[in-house]
């Protein structure tokens, strides 16, 4: 979002879904201006942010106001769980935790495809270790 903020119209948010013998792959694909080479083996460190936005910002008229940003732009801002750095080291963890895997790829400028593997049901167990 905050690659396009002050924009009235933001590009579309693509989700495939694959069903293969051994797994379903989830392909989420944004135009949101990716993330860097040099920031991508940091993505799945705990408190690891690519936000440039300070999270208690987020939740601050002020910001709103301050970029200009109208209606989405609010709604943009307003969530206080974003920019922690916990959402993509978690999600990654409940992948592998029931038999899948997620994976990033990103082109700096343009923007990311995630890549969700989860295992099918019935024939993994979960890996309690």
């Amino acid at each position: 979002m905050e690659h396009h903020l002050g924009r009235d119209v933001y590009p579309p948010i693509k989700v495939i879904i694959a069903d293969g013998q051994e797994d379903v792959t989830l392909k989420i694909a944004d135009e949101g201006g990716g993330i860097s080479r040099s920031s991508l083996p940091k993505i799945w460190t705990y408190m690891f942010t690519t936000a440039t936005v300070p999270p208690d910002a987020l939740i601050q008229d002020e910001y709103v106001t301050a970029t200009g940003g109208g209606d989405h732009a609010r709604a943009a801002v307003m969530d206080p769980l974003a920019g922690f750095g916990y959402g993509l080291p978690l999600s990654r963890l409940y992948a592998r935790y029931f038999g899948g895997e997620l994976s990033i790829a990103s082109m700096e400028g343009f923007g990311t495809d995630a890549y969700v593997h989860l295992a099918k049901l019935g024939n993994r167990l979960e890996a309690v270790v």
